[in-house]
């Protein structure tokens, strides 16, 4: 792997339907190149799903779990909860602020079968709304029963992009080469690649420009 790339895995348990996401972030664009259901019960998949939190983990990969329990939080996997406050806000409302920022500017690239799940428009009707409260600060109205785990999957990713949590073992790989499993099953990197091809650079703006426009 690319150490100009980070690379990120999340996984979200706490909804009816569970999903993990993968995505390539070149600190500009973020490219979600899976999101893929987990099936079954847990006896099933709970063996197979720590096996890869480790296993990115371990790898360099930057991993978010949501988990209220944290059984999933091995290696350096990060705990994560939309409902966690920062700054007097929701993290929740954090993501969306950098969800829609990213897609506004396009910076933010989906793989055709992860389209299904990104959130558009943020308009009245849609599965989440932008408001304003009385100072002016967005806010957002949810439509929970629109909301599943492979929407929250991908927020998470554009999460693990903006924050880029960072452990021990993180700050060791960033330094150093990272080598694929051979067991991965498929190569992110070179579907980000796949994806982002012909995208047009100059659409990549600093977040201060952004925000100051």
């Amino acid at each position: 792997m690319s150490q100009d790339l980070t690379h990120i895995l999340t996984v979200s348990l706490e909804s009816g339907k569970r999903y993990k996401a993968y995505g390539v972030y070149d600190g500009s664009k973020l490219a979600i190149t899976h999101c893929i259901p987990i099936t079954g019960s847990p006896s099933k998949w709970k063996s197979e799903v720590l096996k890869e939190i480790r296993n990115k983990s371990d790898a360099g990969f930057i991993v978010l779990v949501e988990d209220r329990t944290e059984v999933f939080c091995v290696s350096d996997a990060s705990p994560f909860s939309f409902e966690d406050m920062s700054e007097g806000r929701s993290m929740l409302f954090h993501a969306l602020d950098w969800y829609f920022a990213m897609l506004d500017m396009g910076q933010l690239i989906a793989d055709p079968e992860v389209e299904r799940f990104l959130i558009r428009g943020g308009a009245e009707g849609q599965k989440i709304e932008k408001l304003q409260d009385e100072k002016g600060r967005t806010i957002y109205k949810i439509d929970w029963a629109g909301i599943n785990g492979g929407v929250k999957a991908v927020l998470m990713c554009v999460v693990g992009a903006m924050m880029q949590p960072l452990s021990d073992r993180f700050l060791e790989t960033l330094y150093g080469p990272i080598d694929d499993d051979e067991d991965q099953g498929f190569n992110h990197e070179k579907s980000w690649m796949a994806i982002t091809k012909g995208v047009d650079e100059s659409r990549s703006k600093k977040w201060d420009d952004y925000y100051n426009a």
